[in-house]
């Protein structure tokens, strides 16, 4: 599956409370969503809801990455969560027998490689231990 280009895509995404259709068609083109000159309501909803799933993990991991970053983040998370869904490659096949290779849904934020990119940024959401001599 090819994944297009998230230079121009809005992040986080929507920045606008209604996005623009430039911004849907833009995140279309990168999610290799094929978008009308006007987009359905169809059509906003698929970006929307794959858009959404991408910026809110993002967000939520480094919300003070620079834009480019996330951006390529959003590609990388895109791209590993498009290929568990389509394997390319890695299939074998013996007779009537098919073998996939496994995929770790837990960690696909990490192996894609967008936690290392947003890593510098990252909000630590671990609590202040008190202890009692804080008293």
């Amino acid at each position: 599956m090819a994944i297009g280009e998230f230079h121009s895509v809005a992040l986080p995404w929507p920045s606008d409370p209604v996005p623009t259709t430039e911004q849907y068609q833009a995140a279309g083109a990168a999610l290799d969503v094929s978008v009308s000159t006007t987009p359905t309501v169809e059509e906003k909803a698929q970006i929307d809801a794959i858009m959404g799933i991408l910026s809110e993990r993002i967000e939520r991991y480094a919300p003070g990455a620079p834009l480019a970053i996330k951006r390529e983040a959003a590609a990388r998370y895109h791209g590993y969560v498009s290929e568990i869904e389509q394997p390319a490659g890695g299939d074998v096949q013996i007779g009537s027998l098919s073998q996939k290779p496994p995929y770790s849904h837990a960690a696909m934020f990490r192996y894609c490689g967008a936690a290392a990119l947003l890593s510098p940024w990252r909000v630590r959401r671990a609590g202040v231990v008190k202890s009692e001599d804080d008293d």
